[in-house]
């Protein structure tokens, strides 16, 4: 997955080393969040937010897992790093509390930030779901809309069960960005979760939840069975790679805290371990 792969930086981005440029990318980022102050400035500053996030990630695999590494600008360099880094981690904690001031652009390129590990989860709950409580019509047609990602799962678990090279992984990314395309469709207008469905209702909503897990860690294990082949992080999956990123995020828009059960912190691990060689699945 293009998420959680790194590429090359560009040679603007190499230019000083790995911490002199990290102090500034992390010094930028603290900035960004301390201008969002509404929606407008969310939404303005999402697409920055994004390339600085990215930077961040490329940049500390280079200082901590590089080979070629600058020590002493690292010792020098780490503890204000470390001090902006905090700064901006608050910044960030707090944007989630108020839900990026209802950007969906910014929300989004925060869930991509968690996942990529740049800034904690912890708040993810909060980013993600309404306090809205839906009313029993709405919270009825909620419940029949999950049921019906069970149809689009299916056929997306099959074309990941074809994938066993980069032939046939060039020849499924085609296929998965119609079904991500189908799936964001009925995307509802908040991610919902328990909370936002009325108590009569609830259990038929936790019922579904519980219908659609299944396939949903089928769909978890067969990416990590993929991410495990020979040669992904390489040129011959990019096209399949960048098509996993567009329904990654489809089946986190669509499928709200049944996605978030299955998807967990513990997927990122799954998916480490399956770059080094070792495959894990679950139930």
């Amino acid at each position: 997955m293009a998420l959680l792969l790194s590429s090359p930086l560009t040679a603007a981005e190499t230019a000083s080393s790995a911490p002199d440029r990290m102090l500034a990318v992390t010094s930028e980022m603290w900035r960004l969040l301390c201008g969002v102050v509404n929606k407008e400035t969310a939404d303005q500053s999402a697409d920055r937010f994004g390339q600085l996030v990215q930077m961040s990630w490329k940049l500390s695999e280079a200082m901590f897992e590089g080979e070629a590494q600058d020590v002493e600008s690292l010792d020098a360099q780490t503890y204000r790093i470390a001090e902006v880094y905090e700064e901006a981690s608050y910044e960030f904690d707090s944007l989630c509390k108020t839900q990026c001031y209802g950007s969906s652009a910014l929300v989004n390129e925060f869930l991509k930030a968690m996942e990529l590990g740049v800034f904690g989860d912890e708040e993810r709950e909060k980013l993600q779901l309404t306090r809205v409580l839906l009313s029993p019509s709405d919270a009825q047609r909620e419940i029949a809309r999950l049921r019906r990602m069970e149809t689009v799962d299916s056929e997306l678990l099959e074309q990941l069960g074809h994938v066993q090279d980069p032939e046939s992984a060039a020849s499924a990314a085609g296929p998965i960005v119609a079904l991500a395309g189908r799936m964001n469709e009925s995307r509802p207008a908040h991610r919902f979760g328990r909370s936002n469905i009325p108590e009569t209702f609830r259990p038929e909503f936790l019922r579904v939840c519980k219908e659609i897990e299944p396939i949903l860690w089928k769909i978890r294990n067969e990416i990590v069975r993929i991410v495990a082949l020979d040669g992904y992080d390489r040129e011959p999956f990019d096209s399949f790679s960048d098509a996993l990123d567009r329904m990654y995020e489809s089946l986190s828009l669509t499928h709200g805290e049944c996605f978030d059960d299955v998807f967990d912190a513990s997927f990122r691990m799954d998916l480490d371990d399956a770059l080094h060689g070792n495959i894990i699945t679950k139930p």
